[in-house]
């Protein structure tokens, strides 16, 4: 449409904006208020900046108390695995235990009377 209106610098000057959304704001603002002196310029997308710094910011806190939790998630993971374990080798150790007391108790009685049984064969 500009370009039937003969605007093809017009044109130019949209088609050379930024991506970077201060730069924008700041070519558009030069671009149709023909009047603002660069101060102003400056002092409005100042604001556009503090806002992007701070969502920056916000953003990295955000990651870093993630980060946190998925620090202190895998600590209690991995304790409880380790305590799992530990019961784990306690309760082998205790069948163990159990498992030669109840055969000492079983294996002696038995000897005994197989001793006594051949003396009296």
């Amino acid at each position: 449409m500009l370009e039937t209106r003969g605007l093809e610098d017009e044109l130019a000057k949209l088609g050379n904006i930024p991506d970077d959304d201060v730069e924008a704001a700041k070519a558009l603002c030069r671009f149709f208020h023909v009047g603002i002196t660069d101060s102003q310029i400056e002092a409005a997308a100042y604001l556009i900046e503090f806002k992007r710094n701070e969502l920056e910011r916000l953003e990295h806190y955000k990651n870093l108390e993630t980060q946190k939790q998925e620090i202190i998630r895998t600590y209690h993971n991995h304790t409880t695995l380790l305590a799992d374990r530990e019961n784990e080798a306690r309760t082998t150790l205790l069948s163990s235990l159990q498992l030669q007391k109840y055969s000492r108790a079983i294996v002696i009685p038995l000897f005994i009377l197989s001793s006594k049984w051949k003396k009296e064969i």
